[in-house]
C-alpha cells in the first residue's frame, strides 16, 4: 500500500544511472530540480489505489521544483508537494479521482495541478529531460488545476493519446497528517503505461564462463524479485541484483521478473540475455571456387593472435600472413589453406580448399549483321554452360531487334562459373518513314490524286501499290478506295502506308415552302454549300435565284422542281409538290332584310381545312355577336338570343390552316344595313 513512498526514489536513480543526457540532473548550476533531490514516481491507472501518507510532522518544503516556485497556476502556494508522472497506452478520456483522509478521522483539504502532454522516446528520457528542465512545467502546460478546499478532487483529461506522458501535483494545503488516495475512475476509457513500474536489466552479453548478472531497474522496497529463463531457470531474490556464475551459452534467451511481496500488482519486466560461446575459429571465404586469374578473400571475425599458412595441392608449403583477420589470395592452382588462433593459451585450428577452375572459350555467330529497321538477327554463342547478354537474355542464342546500331556484350561462365568477355556488332539500316497527301474523288469519279513522301532509310525511293500506277511519287485518276503503297529504299528496306481516297459527295438538295399569302410562294432554300440553282416551278415559270418567291396565277397542284450543281460540277435534284388554295374572302357589307338578297355574309374559300378554324364577329362595344368552328356556317345578322343585330360597323377575326397546313390569322370590318 505504501509502495508509492519507496518509488519516489526511482528519479533520483535514474537521474544517476549514466543515461545519455544533455545536461547533468544532479548539477544545481543548470537549474536542474533533481539537484533539490525532490523527484517524481512513476503512476499506473491499473494499481488502485495508490496512497501517500503525510505523518505527524509536516510542513515540508512548498517551493515547485520543477517550475522555480511555490506559486502553481490556481495553487497560490504548495505545501506538502508529492509529484507523479504516467504515460498513456490506450487513447481516450482519462479522470484521476483524489481524495485525503485526516489520520485522527475525517478528511482534509487536497489540491493538485496536472501538467501536459510531453513527448519522450522512453522513461529514461522522460525522467531525464523532467530532471533537466527541459519541459515548459508552467501555465501553458496545464491541463487541469484545483484548489478549492474539498476533501475530493477529479483531475479530467480529455482525448489523450497514446505515448504522451503527464505530470501530476498533490498537495496537503492542511498541513495535518493524513492519507492522500488516488486512482483512475471506473468510466474513463484511457489507460495508463503500467511497464513503467517495473523494469530489467543485465550485464549480458558476456562470455561462456562468466557470472551473469540480472538487474531490477525500479526497485520496490520489501518486494521479492521471481526471475524466470530458458531450460527452466527459476530463481527469487530480494537483493536487486541476482548473480549467476559459470555462465554457459545455452543460457542465452529471454528472462522474466516479476514481484512479489507487494501490496500491488506487478508487471512482467522482460530482458534478453546473450552468453556468447568461447570462439571457435572458422575460416569464410568470399569464394571457394576461383577461376584462372581471380583472387579470393579468406577471413575471420576474431581479435585472437591467428596465423595463417597455404599448402598447395603438390605439397608445396608457404607463409601466407601472420596477425591478420583478413588475407586475401591469388592461388594459380587448388590449394588447401590452413588457420591457427591462440586465444590465451586456448588454441583453435580449421582449413579450407581453394578450388582454380579454367576459364571457358567462347565462339560467336550471326545470322545477318546488317538489318533493316525492325528487323530481327539471331546471335548464337558457345563455349560455356551459362550466357549472360547485353539485352538481359540467359541463352546461348538470342533473337534481337535493335532500333539502332547496336553492340551486344555476353558474360559466358562454365559450369565451375568461370568467365568471359565477348561483343558483337549488329548494324541497322535508318528507319524509313513516309506520309502522304490525297486528292479525293468527287461525285464517284476517277479524280482521286496519291502523292507520297519518304525520308529516313537509304534514299532512292520506289512507291508501288496494286489498283495505282506512281509517276515517281505521284499516282493520279483513282477512284476512291484504301490503297496500301509500299516504299523501298536503295538497300531494298521497305514499308507500307496505308492511304484513303474517300468519295466527296455531291450536292444534298433541300427547301421547303413557306407562304404569306395565299397564291404567292416563298421557297427557303436548306441546301449547303456553294452551289448554282435552277428552280422550275412546275407552272411554265423558272429561276437561278438562290431564294426565289412566285406567285401563281390560278390555284392548283404545282410540282417544283430544284436541280442543284456544286462547285465540282456534282448535280442532283429535288421535286416536291405544292397546292395553291386560291383567296380566302369575306364581304365587306350584308343586308338581312329577308329579300333573298344578300341575306348572310359567309366565308368564300374552297380549301380551308376545318381543323383549328375558328370565327367571330364582334359588335363595336367589343361584344361576341357570333362564332363558328364551320366554315360552311354563315351569319344571317341576328344575335345569340334570336334578336336582330342593329345596322353598324362589326369587327371579324379569322383563324384558319390551308391544304398545304399553313396557319392564317385575318382581321376585318363587316357593315351590317338593314
Amino acid at each position: 500500500m505504501r509502495r508509492i513512498l519507496f518509488l519516489s526514489l526511482l528519479l533520483t536513480i535514474l537521474c544517476f544511472a549514466g543515461m545519455a543526457q544533455p545536461c547533468n540532473p544532479q548539477s544545481t548550476a543548470n537549474g536542474s530540480p533533481c539537484s533539490q533531490q525532490t523527484p517524481a514516481t512513476p503512476f499506473c491507472a491499473d494499481e488502485n489505489p495508490y496512497g501517500i501518507t503525510y505523518p505527524s510532522s509536516t510542513n515540508s518544503p512548498n517551493s515547485s521544483p520543477f517550475t522555480g516556485s511555490n506559486q502553481v497556476n490556481c495553487c497560490y502556494t504548495t505545501p506538502n508537494p508529492a509529484w507523479y508522472y504516467f504515460q498513456i497506452d490506450q487513447a481516450g478520456s482519462l479522470t484521476i479521482h483524489i481524495e485525503q483522509h485526516s489520520l485522527s478521522g475525517g478528511t482534509l483539504d487536497v489540491d493538485f495541478v496536472c501538467w501536459g502532454p510531453f513527448t519522450a522516446a522512453s522513461q529514461a528520457d522522460f525522467t531525464n529531460s523532467l530532471c533537466c528542465g527541459q519541459y515548459n512545467v508552467n501555465d501553458n502546460t496545464v491541463v487541469d488545476c484545483s484548489y478549492s478546499s474539498s476533501w475530493t478532487e477529479d483531475c479530467v483529461l480529455g482525448n489523450v493519446q497514446a505515448g504522451q506522458w503527464y505530470l501530476l501535483l498533490l498537495t496537503n494545503y492542511s498541513n495535518q497528517p493524513g492519507t492522500i488516495n488516488f486512482n483512475a475512475t471506473t468510466s474513463s476509457t484511457a489507460t495508463t503505461n503500467c511497464d513503467l513500474l517495473n523494469s530489467g536489466d543485465s550485464n549480458s552479453p558476456i562470455c561462456e564462463g562468466q557470472t551473469l548478472e540480472l538487474y531490477v531497474t525500479a526497485p520496490v522496497s520489501g518486494a521479492t524479485y521471481n526471475w524466470t529463463g530458458p531450460n527452466g531457470f527459476s530463481q527469487s531474490t530480494t537483493n536487486t541484483t541476482l548473480q549467476v556464475p559459470n555462465a554457459t551459452a545455452n543460457m542465452s534467451g529471454e528472462y522474466q521478473m516479476t514481484m512479489t511481496g507487494i501490496s500491488q500488482n506487478s508487471n512482467t519486466a522482460i530482458v534478453d540475455v546473450l552468453i556468447t560461446p568461447r570462439p571457435r575459429p572458422e575460416i569464410i571465404a568470399e569464394r571457394e571456387s576461383l577461376c584462372e586469374g581471380e583472387s579470393t578473400q579468406l577471413s575471420i571475425n576474431s581479435n585472437y593472435e591467428i596465423f595463417w599458412s597455404a599448402l598447395t595441392f603438390s605439397g608445396n608449403y608457404s607463409s601466407v600472413a601472420e596477425y591478420v583477420n583478413t588475407v586475401t589470395v591469388s592461388p594459380t592452382e587448388s590449394t588447401h589453406y590452413i588457420l591457427k588462433i591462440d586465444n590465451d593459451g586456448c588454441i583453435g585450428r580449421d582449413t579450407i580448399d581453394i578450388i582454380v577452375n579454367p576459364n571457358p572459350v567462347i565462339g560467336i555467330t550471326v545470322t545477318d549483321p546488317s538489318l533493316c529497321y525492325g528487323d530481327g538477327a539471331s546471335i548464337t554463342a558457345t563455349g560455356g554452360a551459362y550466357y549472360n547478354w547485353s539485352n538481359g537474355s540467359t541463352s546461348s542464342t538470342i533473337h534481337v531487334t535493335p532500333n539502332q546500331t547496336t553492340t551486344y556484350t555476353l558474360e559466358v561462365k562454365t559450369e565451375a562459373l568461370c568467365s568471359g568477355d565477348t561483343s558483337v556488332e549488329i548494324i541497322v539500316y535508318p528507319e524509313l518513314h513516309s506520309s502522304y497527301s490525297v486528292q479525293h474523288s468527287y461525285c464517284g469519279q476517277a479524280t482521286g490524286e496519291i502523292t507520297m513522301t519518304a525520308t529516313g532509310g537509304m534514299g532512292q525511293y520506289t512507291f508501288t501499290a496494286p489498283g495505282a500506277n506512281f509517276n515517281d511519287n505521284v499516282a493520279s485518276n483513282l477512284h476512291a478506295g484504301t490503297y496500301s503503297i509500299t516504299i523501298t529504299d536503295s538497300v531494298g528496306c521497305h514499308i507500307s502506308q496505308v492511304a484513303e481516297i474517300s468519295i466527296i459527295p455531291g450536292p444534298s438538295p433541300c427547301f421547303i415552302f413557306a407562304t404569306s399569302d395565299d397564291i404567292n410562294m416563298v421557297i427557303t432554300n436548306c441546301t449547303q454549300g456553294n452551289n448554282t440553282y435552277f428552280w422550275d416551278f412546275g407552272d411554265g415559270v423558272t429561276s437561278t435565284e438562290t431564294h426565289p418567291a412566285h406567285e401563281y396565277m390560278d390555284p392548283g397542284r404545282y410540282s417544283v422542281n430544284m436541280i442543284v450543281s456544286d462547285e465540282h460540277n456534282c448535280i442532283d435534284s429535288l421535286r416536291q409538290d405544292y397546292v395553291i388554295n386560291g383567296p380566302v374572302y369575306i364581304a365587306n357589307a350584308f343586308t338581312p332584310n329577308g329579300d333573298g338578297i344578300n341575306d348572310e355574309i359567309c366565308l368564300i374559300g374552297k380549301t380551308v381545312q376545318n381543323q383549328e378554324f375558328f370565327w367571330a364577329i364582334y359588335d363595336r362595344h367589343g361584344s361576341l355577336v357570333f362564332s363558328t368552328t364551320n366554315p360552311e356556317i354563315c351569319w344571317d345578322g341576328t344575335l345569340p338570343k334570336g334578336k336582330n343585330a342593329s345596322s353598324g360597323v362589326y369587327v371579324y377575326r379569322i383563324k384558319y390552316r390551308d391544304v398545304n397546313g399553313n396557319y392564317f390569322e385575318r382581321d376585318g370590318n363587316i357593315t351590317l344595313i338593314r
